[in-house]
């Protein structure tokens, strides 16, 4: 069996989970494969969780990058830890109307293309990875779509959150088809208490 945890902000969170069902290992971000009893713990970037789920085995990953980047994913726990939120962020108070034919930058492409679709708002979508909270400033992007956790970094760059998209949890996952097979011995492993959806 094979479990695939995150770097980066749920590296730790996603060891509390694993204590919380009896798998052990030690908490050393910078080791990349991990061994416990017949179960292989993996630790990749976050955006490679999914494919590497897809791959077979159980996941650990946050619902923005499931969103953005799942495929015939199963959601089975959510896990009350880690919570965060994906946000509209500006340094201008616009009204969410008054972005139409202008530039919002984010990682989450996917995402952000659906929500300004369903609320019939047209902009232009410019990927960008990392410190995003410089294209407003210097007049990249009129917006940004960012992960907001403290807030602390946006109002210290004099940002405003102007709509929250979406609350993010981190949940644990699998492919649907390694569910299916093995749907019994995920039970066990997980202790129970499946949540399950689809993606």
């Amino acid at each position: 069996m094979r479990f695939v945890i995150p770097t980066g902000r749920l590296f730790y969170t996603s060891l509390r989970f694993l204590e919380d069902i009896g798998i052990y290992i030690e908490a050393d971000e910078r080791k990349l494969i991990f061994n416990w009893n017949n179960i292989t713990i993996i630790s990749v970037k976050p955006d490679d969780v999914t494919y590497f789920v897809g791959l077979g085995g159980l996941g650990i990953c946050g619902l923005d990058t499931i969103f953005e980047n799942g495929k015939d994913i199963v959601l089975l726990k959510k896990l009350d830890f880690s919570k965060y939120r994906l946000s509209l962020i500006s340094n201008k108070n616009y009204r969410i109307d008054e972005l139409n034919g202008k530039t919002v930058a984010t990682r989450y492409t996917k995402i952000t293309r659906n929500f300004f679709n369903d609320i019939g708002i047209n902009v232009n979508i410019l990927k960008l990875h990392g410190a995003l909270e410089v294209a407003p400033l210097t007049g990249v992007a009129d917006a940004i779509v960012d992960i907001i956790d403290t807030g602390n970094t946006i109002k210290k760059n004099g940002l405003i959150e102007l709509k929250k998209i979406m609350d993010i949890n981190p949940w644990v996952i699998s492919s649907k088809e390694f569910f299916y097979e093995n749907r019994e011995k995920i039970i066990d492993i997980l202790k129970g208490g499946l949540q399950i959806g689809y993606i």
